[in-house]
């Protein structure tokens, strides 16, 4: 199987994509394992001494429905990182469900973006490599249920409420891989 290594491995041996940089894009429906093996590629980034930044495509998303904008607000970042300028983006706040502040993104050797999403077609020029995580609907549900229910439920949320809302993100999922042929263009697929 691929792991953290070989992803380094591959990223390193293609030329920069993001200006002197190089992006990997990690993708997948919520509980793929996504976030797992970005901590990984973090891991193995940081061991290599490359610099580096995750950026958890979470602080993005518009709330609930704002997987939809993704394309747009990822390009918006990055586009500017590719003259080595600076990127600006909006983020949300989930706690208050409302937007959040403005996210600074300066230029790194390496940005590993994680979440669903990561690898829209309106970016794809700027991925370096694109990694495709996968699994079965129920198992993936069950995964994110049991990563997200605690918090959930400590800031009052009805968990019945919030696996209602997960089962219409995984519909949002399924739709925006199908447009973007994400899997399909993945470099890595792993799952």
């Amino acid at each position: 199987m691929t792991g953290a290594r070989e992803i380094i491995d591959l990223t390193l041996s293609r030329e920069p994509t993001l200006g002197a940089g190089r992006v990997v894009a990690v993708d997948g429906p919520s509980g793929s394992g996504k976030s797992t093996l970005v901590r990984a590629v973090s891991a193995q980034a940081a061991a290599r001494g490359i610099s580096h930044r995750v950026l958890p495509l979470d602080l993005l998303y518009a709330g609930w429905s704002g997987l939809a904008g993704i394309g747009a607000t990822l390009d918006a970042l990055l586009r500017p990182l590719a003259t080595g300028a600076a990127g600006h983006a909006p983020t949300w706040d989930w706690d208050a469900d409302r937007p959040g502040g403005n996210l600074v993104l300066e230029p790194v050797d390496l940005l590993v973006l994680d979440g669903v999403g990561a690898g829209h077609r309106a970016t794809a020029d700027l991925l370096t490599v694109l990694v495709w995580l996968d699994g079965d609907t129920h198992t993936n549900l069950g995964r994110a249920l049991a990563r997200d229910v605690d918090l959930h439920e400590s800031a009052g949320a009805d968990p019945a409420a919030y696996r209602a809302r997960l089962e219409q993100w995984q519909d949002a999922e399924a739709a925006q891989f199908a447009v973007d042929a994400t899997r399909e263009r993945a470099d890595i697929a792993l799952g």
